[in-house]
């Protein structure tokens, strides 16, 4: 950063002034990286941590598929959408209604994992729109 160049496979860029450096770190998931050093840490104005959305903003997520941005039957390739057999009235994945009982219960479920002892690392809150 404070030689004003980056540089990828032996390459290296010049870039121009001002510049700006983003990075990410996934604290669970290091395999193969190692952490910064202070010295390096320094060097970044802010550090922001994401966390967890709370309960009911976790749970407007299994609401609807489309306003959250997840694949809707329409989107998902037609290999892996769920389909009912031909000359079966049977339910496919998206009809079946979850009410919000439910709903509230899967995600106190999902949190729980997150704040107990014997759990090493909890469920995120896509654990909560996991087909079981």
């Amino acid at each position: 950063m404070q030689e004003s160049q980056v540089t990828v496979e032996g390459q290296s860029f010049p870039l121009a002034q001002p510049f700006l450096v983003i990075a990410t770190q996934n604290p669970i998931e290091m395999e193969g990286t190692y952490p910064l050093p202070e010295a390096q840490l320094d060097r970044f104005l802010l550090r922001v941590g994401v966390g967890y959305p709370d309960a009911d903003a976790e749970r407007r997520d299994l609401e609807d598929p489309a306003r959250r941005g997840a694949p809707t039957p329409r989107t998902v390739p037609t290999l892996i959408r769920p389909r009912r057999a031909p000359g079966h009235a049977g339910l496919a994945l998206e009809d079946v209604f979850v009410g919000e009982a439910l709903e509230r219960y899967i995600v106190t479920l999902v949190q729980a994992t997150r704040s107990d002892s014997r759990v090493t690392l909890g469920a995120s809150p896509r654990g909560s729109l996991a087909p079981a």
